[in-house]
């Protein structure tokens, strides 16, 4: 990602398409930032909701609109995939930024929903603004320059996190996740998790750092760098989505945290359906390892 930073944007599909589109200007109007946004993905062979959950991670800002529509449901979960997307970034520990309709703000006839789903996004709603401090907006253009103005408030906050040099201080972690398996063929994926566990009741240093992904099934391997995790965050991803993934991949990963302690885990998902998979634990390795090959990114 090098210096620029992502901004993840989330909100419903429908009824706000102005707004989304006021929004991805005005953060693309800022030095140093990109825009994020589900227009741009494209087709995938994958499901959607990991993917957006994994955008999610990888990004260093999250930008949620709500206004009063909850939106298509996670079968399994029973959330809104935007609710699921606020929580893919509250787990991470993002900056989160959230930008509200008013109570009062129209609704047009064909987009409003049942007693249910309305009941579920005031909830959601609720929970927002008990969790952050929101802003509400009127028009396009306030939303717009709201945002711009949010993330310039919290630019030097984004600067320490980007900045930030644990591996001088209390050191790194080296996680080895010794079999990573993606086929888009035979639609099989493999799903890691990081954790930074360097919040804890016991007084660890609490630290922020970056990680670094290195996927091995040859000599040279594919690199994937990711923005700094919170104490208490995590990273999520599936091998579907990094960069330069090829087709078919089976080989192993290895993972340079930024802070210490870090604890990994992945999960091996034949047609994708975490319910079918098999689950293990990364391993910790005691040394720094050679990773002098040239990469590819």
């Amino acid at each position: 990602m090098g210096t620029e930073r992502a901004v993840f944007l989330s909100s419903v599909s429908q009824g706000l398409e102005p707004y989304r589109e006021a929004v991805y200007r005005a953060i693309e109007g800022l030095d140093g930032y990109h825009c994020v946004r589900m227009e741009d993905f494209g087709a995938r062979d994958m499901d959607s909701d990991n993917f957006c959950r994994a955008r999610v991670a990888d990004c260093d800002v999250f930008v949620g609109i709500l206004g009063h529509q909850y939106g298509s449901v996670h079968p399994r979960s029973g959330k809104s995939y935007t609710e699921r997307e606020y929580d893919a970034a509250l787990e991470a520990g993002k900056t989160r930024l959230l930008f509200l309709e008013p109570d009062d703000f129209p609704v047009q006839a064909h987009l409003i929903e049942d007693d249910s789903r309305r009941g579920r996004q005031r909830a959601f709603r609720d929970r927002v603004q008990n969790d952050r401090q929101v802003t509400f907006f009127v028009s396009e253009e306030q939303l717009a320059s709201k945002v711009q103005q949010a993330i310039h408030n919290c630019k030097e906050r984004l600067e320490k996190q980007m900045n930030s040099s644990p591996v001088h201080e209390s050191g790194r972690t080296w996680l080895l996740f010794p079999w990573v398996f993606y086929s888009a063929a035979q639609r099989y994926d493999t799903g890691v998790a990081i954790l930074n566990v360097s919040q804890d009741p016991s007084g660890t240093n609490q630290q922020v750092g970056g990680i670094t992904l290195y996927f091995y099934q040859d000599a040279v391997p594919i690199v994937h760098r990711v923005s700094p995790v919170m104490p208490g965050g995590k990273f999520t991803t599936v091998l579907s989505v990094i960069p330069s993934m090829p087709e078919w991949f089976s080989g192993y990963l290895i993972a340079i945290c930024d802070f210490c302690p870090a604890r990994g885990i992945a999960q091996l998902m034949p047609d994708r359906d975490i319910k079918k998979g098999s689950l293990y634990i990364a391993e910790l390795l005691r040394r720094e390892p050679s990773l002098s090959v040239p990469a590819k990114d």
